[in-house]
């Protein structure tokens, strides 16, 4: 094993790169990888994001489709008329 093969960027105004210091665990195509570089683990990383970023937006967009379809049955009803249908049910007529 040796250290990793993934140059990181030293982040300053001049953007220097240096060898990543972490040693390497995972051989990919002849290449040593740490766990936070290997390209198998950074797509399953980026899967499992990805799937709860879609559900997410799934829920978002579940959400939204409902209060429209809400908006638009409740389109017409004033606040007065459901104070007395509020009245209506519980006098049971």
């Amino acid at each position: 094993m040796s250290n990793c093969c993934v140059k990181i960027s030293s982040g300053g105004y001049l953007e220097r790169f240096h060898p990543c210091p972490n040693q390497g665990k995972y051989q990919t195509a002849g290449k040593w990888y740490c766990g936070m570089h290997d390209p198998k683990r950074i797509a399953a990383r980026r899967a499992k994001i990805r799937e709860k970023l879609d559900k997410e937006r799934e829920q978002r967009t579940e959400y939204y489709k409902r209060k429209e379809m809400l908006s638009v049955f409740a389109e017409g009803i004033q606040t007065k008329d459901l104070d007395n249908y509020e009245l209506v049910l519980k006098s049971g007529h």
